[in-house]
């Protein structure tokens, strides 16, 4: 499960446009370790 969150990491970081959508998974923290809320997001 490690693998899954760590790909979204740093694909994040890459476009712009998820920048401000990562200020709202940060206060889901819970939220980020799921892969499919991550997946439809990506």
């Amino acid at each position: 499960m490690l693998t899954l969150p760590v790909f979204p990491t740093p694909v994040l970081r890459l476009p712009g446009l998820k920048k401000p959508v990562l200020e709202l998974p940060v206060l889901k923290s819970p939220v980020l370790k799921l892969p499919r809320l991550k997946l439809p997001v990506l």
